[in-house]
């Protein structure tokens, strides 16, 4: 029996080994752990930012100042050996388009590649699959369809799209505003209510976690809100 003296990438303690390194190394440059996200660290120097996303392997970093980042990004290759990627353009399978003034997010390379997949990359665009009350003539001698490629193309858009089922729990909706819409939530609650005043409970309780989570990253950020109005219906 051999004791391990360090983690190797690929084991299970590999990742965590990885973040006490970065964490220590980005601790030691000044920078803070967020309150609720450990794995937001932040940097504040006068009226200008800098924040620092990790994701396992993954960094992604920006500044109110372009200065910060670029200085940043010599002292990770210098400390560390990795490789910048420039700006992000794609990040745990969202599509990300960066302007001066906003920024996009989406999945349509997602939906490009499924049709991709499927040879269906030239079809054209209906608003739905098949016109409804169609009329089906039996073909005998028509190409047998593949199940195996139905069920996966299926399967992605399942994916990809939420589909309500019949069930007796109830649906909590919630929208944030800071000037205004900024996050929004519906999702199926995961207890079952005996009265709709029960399940309005559930719906605010959930709100007021949100709320809380926005609160107290707003606060990292260097924005302070003394009061937060939340209203219900």
């Amino acid at each position: 029996m051999y004791a391990l003296d360090k983690a190797l990438y690929g084991l299970k303690q590999a990742p965590r080994a990885w973040y006490n390194i970065l964490s220590q190394f980005l601790i030691n440059n000044g920078f803070q752990k967020g309150s609720i996200d450990t794995t937001l660290f932040i940097k504040k120097k006068g009226k200008h930012i800098m924040l620092i996303q990790i994701y396992v392997d993954d960094i992604i970093f920006g500044s109110t100042n372009p200065k910060y980042y670029t200085k940043f990004s010599d002292l990770l290759v210098k400390r560390f050996e990795m490789s910048m990627m420039g700006d992000m353009k794609f990040f745990l399978g969202l599509q990300v388009n960066q302007f001066s003034n906003e920024i996009f997010i989406n999945q349509s390379e997602y939906i490009l590649d499924i049709l991709k997949r499927f040879g269906m990359e030239n079809c054209d665009t209906v608003p739905t699959p098949m016109v409804e009350q169609a009329k089906l003539k039996l073909d005998l001698v028509g190409k047998l369809v593949d199940h195996a490629d139905y069920r996966s193309m299926i399967g992605s858009l399942i994916r990809k799209s939420c589909k309500m089922s019949l069930i007796s729990k109830s649906t909590s909706g919630s929208v944030q505003f800071l000037g205004d819409k900024v996050c929004w939530s519906s999702k199926k609650q995961n207890c079952v209510s005996i009265s709709i005043a029960k399940s309005e409970y559930v719906a605010v309780s959930s709100c007021c976690a949100q709320v809380l989570w926005m609160h107290t990253q707003l606060t990292d950020y260097g924005f302070f809100y003394d009061k937060v109005p939340i209203y219900y219906d």
